[in-house]
């Protein structure tokens, strides 16, 4: 069964729902699923594309490679 997160931009009025891709990541999606809800600013890395980013606590485990791609495409939360 699928699990999915909501993304929201609240000054912006903006959301979206992002799958968690279990099949291909599963250490991975478990540890951002435990680490929900996430709140603070976002930053927008204008010189490295179009990406959005936001500061998080670290994990408590690190999940480990899993899935990994240094050239994420449009649609990717990484």
């Amino acid at each position: 069964m699928s699990r999915y997160i909501e993304i929201v931009l609240e000054k912006r009025k903006v959301r979206c729902v992002a799958q968690l891709l279990d099949d291909e990541a599963p250490t991975t999606c478990e540890a951002v699923w435990q680490s929900l809800p996430q709140t603070g600013g976002v930053w927008h890395a204008k010189y490295a594309s179009n990406e959005v980013y936001i500061l998080v606590e670290p994990l408590k485990t690190e999940p480990g490679p899993e899935n990994r791609t240094i050239a994420p495409t449009a649609g990717d939360v990484m």
